[in-house]
């Protein structure tokens, strides 16, 4: 019983537990405690929330390290556009979401295996009312210093929907790497259309972002202004061109974003592939 350990034995059991990857309900079933008194012991011994996540470390927080392959500048583009990166300063801890609608709960299984995170349950669907209707989402977060402040020195910035600017062309280290990385971001704030059965490919974002972005896909030629944010939009020809830029060579990729694409521009495999 834990009454009769001291408080620095109690200490150590607990953060040996922490390290094994037990969460707080595990080690309150263990003591035979509620989960709240577990709580009050992290208090006590000054485990705050970062170290909580920290000891319980099972994803590979160098990933963004260096942007060298398709799955990284891809994920950093997803990021840039769904992504959120925070900071508690009442818990001195840093955190990654990405919440997104249930029906892509693949999606985000795919970024943990990106991640190489081996928790069984950190992906969450849960049920939210707006405007009196019930919608469900699923969302994945994680706390680590390193791997947010990696993120942020990349571009993606702790509230970035009115300030975000594209990354530094020095981040890819291979150049074609931008365009897996603008197809993580399409997939995130991008729309497919047709319009009198011509196909159109529209980005939403802010100037600046999107201004860079013409500059690697010219076919979208300006920045328009729509509503409190930006777009860049385009249709027919131009749309398939960059259809195929973006997805012709991709082995990652939103399922529905890119079966898309393939029935709207009709595509065969050998269009696919070619990436021209």
């Amino acid at each position: 019983m834990y009454e009769s350990k001291s408080p620095e034995e109690l200490k150590g059991e607990i953060i040996s537990l922490l390290k094994e990857g037990k969460t707080r309900i595990d080690i309150a079933k263990q003591y035979r405690v509620d989960k709240r008194i577990v709580t009050g012991w992290f208090k006590e011994f000054g485990i705050n929330i970062k170290d909580y996540y920290e000891f319980r470390l099972s994803y590979n927080v160098h990933v963004f390290d260096i942007i060298d392959s398709e799955d990284k500048a891809y994920w950093l583009g997803f990021l840039y556009a769904d992504g959120c990166v925070s900071y508690s300063a009442t818990q001195n801890s840093y955190q990654i979401s990405l919440a997104l609608k249930s029906t892509d709960v693949e999606h985000l299984k795919k970024f943990k295996d990106f991640l190489q995170d081996t928790r069984e349950s950190s992906i969450r669907i849960s049920t939210r009312t707006f405007n009196g209707k019930e919608f469900e989402d699923c969302s994945y977060r994680i706390y680590n210093e390193h791997l947010a402040k990696t993120l942020i020195n990349l571009g993606c910035i702790i509230r970035k929907s009115l300030t975000l600017t594209f990354p530094d062309s020095n981040v890819f280290k291979k150049p074609n790497l931008v365009f897996d990385f603008i197809r993580g971001y399409v997939d995130g704030d991008g729309s497919l259309t047709h319009n009198r059965k011509s196909p159109r490919i529209s980005i939403l974002g802010t100037n600046e972002f999107l201004t860079e972005v013409i500059k690697y896909l010219p076919q979208f030629n300006k920045v328009y202004k729509s509503g409190n944010q930006f777009m860049v939009s385009t249709s027919g020809d131009k749309a398939k061109v960059i259809a195929n830029k973006l997805y012709g060579h991709a082995t990652i990729y939103l399922d529905r974003k890119y079966e898309k694409f393939k029935a709207l521009f009709e595509y065969n495999d050998s269009e696919i592939n070619n990436g021209e």
